[in-house]
């Protein structure tokens, strides 16, 4: 029914109708922005996978010889196509699919020994011709059905009817036999999330799983998703950050060094990202607190030179592990019980402050050169007891996190090892 003038009552003409009213045209920019955006959230999930353990990768490469590129502990690498379908499934007369394999193909001709295995990600499932179907034409639509028949064929000339005549028409769109024989016995298939749910998905199931994740809210979990989706973007696009753009020298392949390290997200670096959402959360108590907590890594100078000043530097990264590790522990106790995270955590400090006093005034006894080892002995004694007698005292917390929470009171100026430095005071343990 056409739009009518309120004033005149007469038919509206095209210039009449207010532009939200009206239909868009077929330049569909949006549908392209969600795929692309799809694609870098796919790449948090692999993160995330690998944060969790579930995925065996050190690092996420981004538009880096194809949409993704997992690299694992074995220096082979996994690469991933992202594809998506507003409806239907995925069959090999698709555009998607041929042009997947022929990527994947020509990829195989130049690095296949390095690739352990290549895998086309989809919002929709791979088509399947229904269970009796006799036309071969439907049967041989299945990019599923191919795989298999060639993952148990011996040669690609062997591959079973009806598979041969589609391996053979992809060969005859110009993808080499070969490398295409081989990229199908290598081919996974995997489901990613729907088109319009994505997002949700990663902070409903793919974030709490990770180590200091699973008591954060849902607008903290969003928060860091979208950080992960941002750091995958600028790792997709040519974003370089610093003076190395200006600076490197151009290598063989035409790039500076630094185009193509900003492609490369380790493990770490993800973890970094969570790690200071974690801190943020938590630095509400500070600074009532005795350790700045989220900033324990770069007081671990602090820490070794008072350990090697106490003659005990030797057992540094005993000690160092310890914290970083207590620190991840307590912050990750401060997230989930924020309202009691101040005083709890205030009351560890003070007990391990007291200990740590005592020790020293023990090793008062000893001569200097043996103050610090008497000190860190007594400590690691001191917290084993204190953890299995009087676990109350300290919160049930275990004798590893009074040990390593000694150390990061040490960063902090807090506690000597024995033998205090020069510039320290009196007044410090």
């Amino acid at each position: 029914m056409a739009r009518t003038n309120k004033k005149t009552q007469e038919p509206m003409k095209a210039a009449e109708v207010a532009l939200q009213d009206t239909e868009p045209t077929s330049d569909r920019g949006d549908e392209t922005q969600r795929a692309f955006r799809y694609q870098n959230a796919y790449g948090v999930i692999l993160l995330a996978a690998g944060l969790r353990g579930t995925t065996k990768m050190t690092a996420l490469w981004c538009e880096h010889h194809e949409d993704i590129l997992v690299e694992r502990p074995d220096s082979m690498y996994e690469a991933y196509q992202v594809k998506t379908k507003s409806s239907g499934d995925l069959r090999i007369a698709d555009d998607d699919f041929r042009k997947t394999v022929r990527r994947f193909a020509e990829l195989e001709a130049k690095h296949g020994p390095y690739i352990y295995r290549y895998v086309l990600v989809s919002n929709c499932l791979p088509y399947v011709a229904a269970k009796g179907t006799k036309n071969e034409d439907k049967i041989r639509n299945s990019p599923l059905k191919l795989v298999m028949a060639a993952k148990l064929a011996a040669s690609a000339r062997s591959i079973e009817s009806p598979f041969q005549k589609t391996f053979s028409e992809l060969v005859a769109l110009g993808i080499d036999e070969t490398h295409l024989f081989s990229v199908l016995r290598r081919l996974d298939f995997s489901r990613g999330p729907g088109l319009n749910d994505f997002e949700d998905s990663i902070v409903a199931s793919h974030l709490p799983g990770i180590p200091g994740c699973n008591r954060l809210s849902v607008p903290e979990l969003a928060a860091i998703r979208d950080e992960l989706i941002q750091k995958v973007w600028q790792a997709s696009s040519l974003h370089i950050d610093g003076p190395g753009k200006h600076l490197d020298i151009i290598g063989p392949d035409g790039r500076p060094a630094s185009e193509k390290k900003a492609k490369r997200i380790s493990l770490e670096d993800a973890r970094f990202v969570i790690s200071e959402r974690l801190s943020y959360v938590f630095r509400y108590s500070s600074d009532a607190l005795e350790v700045n907590y989220g900033a324990g890594k770069s007081k671990m100078a602090v820490l070794r030179e008072k350990m090697n000043y106490g003659g005990v530097g030797q057992h540094f990264p005993y000690v160092e592990a310890k914290a970083i590790a207590a620190e991840e522990r307590l912050m990750e106790q401060g997230v989930s019980k924020p309202e009691e995270a101040l005083e709890r955590i205030g009351q560890i400090e003070k007990v391990v402050l007291s200990e740590c006093h005592e020790a020293n005034i023990e090793a008062e006894m000893q001569p200097e050169e043996k103050r610090g080892i008497t000190m860190l002995s007594s400590l690691v004694s001191r917290f084993r007891v204190l953890s299995k007698s009087d676990p109350q005292k300290v919160l049930e917390q275990p004798y590893e996190v009074l040990v390593g929470l000694a150390g990061l009171l040490s960063g902090e100026c807090k506690v000597w090892w024995g033998v205090p430095l020069p510039k320290e005071t009196a007044h410090e343990s």
